[in-house]
């Protein structure tokens, strides 16, 4: 669940053509809160040209990234407040051509396990949903 700088960073780079795409946790997930909260940023992603994509097949737990299919990182840490500043959490960072082709080659093959989200889907989830989405954004930023 990426704070406000982080989303915005986010769109501002699919506003200027990237190539931005996310996969997170789907329906299957061991902290649906955590889900939820991340889900209230969709709208501002989506509407930027973010890709969102969910996991469906099973839990998610692994936190990579991939940049310019040459920068990667792998680890534990989330992209939170929290995960950055208290929490034990490491990450490793490769500066790799191989790797990092590699790495997007795992994340496209993972894509096939995952629901690609639209605006106009999403858009049309019930008021309940939405409510639970900001509720659960207001209070984990709080943690």
């Amino acid at each position: 669940m990426p704070d406000r700088h982080f989303v915005d960073l986010l769109a501002a780079a699919a506003t200027r053509g990237v190539d931005v795409r996310i996969l997170t946790a789907g329906p299957r997930t061991d902290v649906n809160i955590v889900r939820l909260a991340g889900r209230a940023w969709y709208d501002r992603l989506l509407t930027a040209g973010v890709r969102v994509y969910e996991w469906q097949p099973t839990n998610l737990h692994a936190k990579t990234f991939v940049i310019d299919d040459e920068w990667s990182t792998i680890g534990s840490i989330n992209f939170d407040n929290r995960s950055l500043a208290l929490n034990d959490e490491a990450t490793l960072m490769v500066l790799d051509r191989a790797v990092g082709e590699q790495m997007t080659r795992l994340f496209l093959d993972d894509l096939r396990y995952a629901e690609e989200m639209t605006l106009a889907t999403f858009r049309q989830r019930s008021w309940y949903q939405r409510f639970a989405e900001r509720c659960a954004n207001w209070v984990t930023r709080l943690l």
